[in-house]
C-alpha cells in the first residue's frame, strides 16, 4: 500500500428526522476502497475534515502510507497528530511518521453548543466517569459497531435500552451512532492496542458543534499503564479549537470504580461488560472480563443487586480464567489483594491464587510496555 486516500465526505439528513448521516469513501493503495459512514442520532454533524484524521491516521502510520486529507484542518490537531505520531511510534517500530497532506488550516472555527459527554457503554469504566462528572454531565454517547458488532441486532436494541432507561432516569441526554469505522480499521490494526482511542476520537470530533468536552473513559489506573489505543497521552492530543478530548478516570481501579457504582442501584440494575456474549447472553458470567466484574461487584457487596449477571459465581471458572493479556494479569491482582485485604472469602482468593499460578508458568516475561518500548528502540 502506498497511501490511503479520503475523499471528500457526503452528508445526508433523514426527511423529517434530526438523525443525520455521514459516508467517507477512502481508497486504500491501488487495488482497495472502503466506505465508511456513521449515522449519528442528533445533528447537525462538524463540516470539517477534522474527524478524518483519527480514522486513518494509525491505519496509514502502520502501512507507511502517504495520508491526503481533502479539506483544511484545525491547528490544535495537527499540533496534536504530531506528538501522537512520535509517541506510536516510540511505543511501536511497526508504525511511521507521516508527512500528512491537508488542503491548509481551518480558519477561526465556529463555536460549539457549550455543552459536556462522556462515552457510555452501561460498563465499569463508563459509568464511573458519568457518576465521577454527573453534575457537568448533559448528554452520553453510545456507539454501536465498537464491541457489539452491527449485525448483532437483538444485542444492541437491548443494551441500547437499557442506556436509554438510565439515560432517561439521570436525566441526560442520549446520543445514539452507528458506525462501520471497526470494518475499515480491523483491515490494518489492532482494536484494543492501536486504535479504540481514535475511534472515539473520530466521533467526538464529529459531535464537536455540541459539545466543548468530551470524556473517554479510561480502562488503566496510573501505576499500570502500558500502551493502548485510548491513553492519558493519547487521547487529549485529538482535541481542537472547540472540543477537548480527556481521557478520564486513571485514578482508581476497577475494585475502586465499583466501589462507586454499587452505591448506584439504577446503574447496577443496566451494568454490561461483557465481550464475548456466549449464546447470546447480556453478561455470560463465564468470560473472563464477566467473571472478574463479578469479583469486583462481591468485593463491594453488589453481585446480588446487579440483575444482569444472572448466574452465581463459579470458583472453578475463576481458577480457569483465561488470562492472555499483561492488563488481565492486573485486573486479577488487583481482585486478589482486595479479597485478602478483606479477609473474608478464602475460596475466592485461593481460585485467584491458582488462576495467577497457572499462568506465571507460562511467564509473561517483559510487561506490554516494555516488549513495545524496547522494540520502538530497536533492542
Amino acid at each position: 500500500m502506498a497511501f490511503i486516500r479520503p475523499l471528500i465526505p457526503n452528508y445526508t439528513k433523514e426527511s423529517g428526522s434530526a438523525e443525520c448521516k455521514v459516508t467517507v469513501k477512502i481508497e486504500c493503495g491501488d487495488d482497495l476502497s472502503k466506505e465508511i459512514w456513521y449515522r449519528s442520532s442528533i445533528g447537525p454533524l462538524s463540516d470539517t475534515c477534522d474527524f478524518i484524521v483519527p480514522a486513518c491516521l494509525i491505519p496509514a502510520m502502520s502501512t507507511q502510507s502517504s495520508l491526503k486529507i481533502p479539506g483544511k484542518v484545525s491547528a490544535n490537531l495537527m499540533h496534536g497528530v504530531e506528538n501522537i505520531q512520535q509517541i506510536f511510534k516510540t511505543w511501536d517500530s511497526r508504525f511511521s511518521i507521516l508527512d500528512i497532506q491537508t488542503e491548509g488550516i481551518s480558519e477561526k472555527p465556529a463555536e460549539s453548543a457549550g455543552k459536556v459527554a462522556s462515552f457510555f457503554s452501561g460498563g465499569v469504566d463508563s459509568s464511573y466517569t458519568l457518576l465521577k462528572h454527573l453534575d457537568e454531565i448533559d448528554s452520553v454517547i453510545f456507539v454501536h459497531g465498537f464491541d457489539i458488532p452491527l449485525a448483532n441486532e437483538a444485542l444492541r436494541a437491548e443494551a441500547s435500552k437499557a442506556i436509554r432507561t438510565v439515560a432517561g432516569r439521570l436525566g441526560k441526554e442520549l446520543i445514539e451512532v452507528e458506525t462501520n469505522l471497526r470494518d475499515f480499521s480491523d483491515l490494518f490494526v489492532k482494536w484494543g492496542s492501536d486504535y479504540h482511542g481514535s475511534a472515539l476520537a473520530s466521533i467526538a470530533l464529529l459531535l464537536s458543534p455540541h459539545f466543548k468536552r468530551i470524556y473517554i473513559p479510561a480502562s488503566d489506573t496510573y501505576e499500570d499503564l502500558c500502551p493502548t489505543g485510548s491513553h492519558p497521552l493519547i487521547d487529549p492530543l485529538w482535541s481542537t479549537e472547540t472540543v477537548r478530548i480527556i481521557h478520564d478516570g486513571c485514578e482508581a481501579d476497577r475494585v475502586g470504580k465499583t466501589a462507586l457504582l454499587a452505591k448506584n442501584d439504577l446503574i447496577l440494575e443496566h451494568l454490561r461488560v461483557c465481550w464475548e456474549n456466549r449464546g447470546g447472553a447480556y453478561n455470560c458470567c463465564e468470560c473472563e472480563k464477566c467473571l472478574r466484574t463479578m469479583i469486583n461487584l462481591k468485593i463491594n457487596g453488589a453481585l446480588e443487586r446487579s440483575r444482569t449477571f444472572n448466574k452465581p459465581l463459579s470458583l472453578s471458572l475463576v481458577e480457569r480464567m483465561k488470562m492472555d493479556r499483561e492488563t488481565t494479569k492486573v485486573f486479577v491482582e488487583q481482585n486478589l489483594r482486595a479479597i485478602e485485604k478483606l479477609n473474608n472469602d478464602p475460596a475466592l482468593a485461593s481460585a485467584l491464587r491458582k488462576c495467577l499460578g497457572r499462568h506465571r508458568k507460562k511467564s509473561f516475561g517483559l510487561g506490554h510496555f516494555a516488549r513495545r518500548l524496547l522494540q520502538g528502540l530497536g533492542i
